[in-house]
């Protein structure tokens, strides 16, 4: 599952299981809920300290006007390296599902690059 979030001028690939990169939640000023780190247990017994608290946002408006209470984990890193992917295939999947999406607002690309202001 892939999810992309434009948070301020940022895109974060990385919060789909609600976890943020910490650094990303404080550049664009989100709420910081508590300034606590906590820790996660990972598959297989590890577990990693997150370095960062907990921060929320509001996602919208959706078409009906309202917005949607997001609270996130931040983290120093949400994923590791992964190798650059053509995301052409599957924006072009999407097009077809729905013609009126604006290819504009779709990345080319994923993988190899931090985060970056857009």
């Amino acid at each position: 599952i892939m999810q992309v979030l434009k948070i301020g001028q940022q895109f974060d690939t990385g919060a789909n299981i609600h976890l943020i990169q910490g650094d990303i939640a404080e550049e664009e000023s989100l709420e910081l809920i508590s300034a606590k780190p906590t820790m996660l247990t990972i598959v297989g017994g590890g577990a990693i300290e997150t370095q960062y608290g907990v921060f929320r946002f509001f996602l919208g408006p959706t078409p009906d006007g309202s917005y949607k209470d997001i609270v996130e984990q931040g983290i120093l890193n949400v994923t590791g390296h992964f190798s650059r992917t053509e995301l052409s295939i599957v924006n072009n999947k999407l097009i077809k599902y729905d013609p009126g999406m604006p290819m504009k607002h779709f990345q080319p690309m994923l993988g190899e690059a931090e985060h970056s202001s857009s």
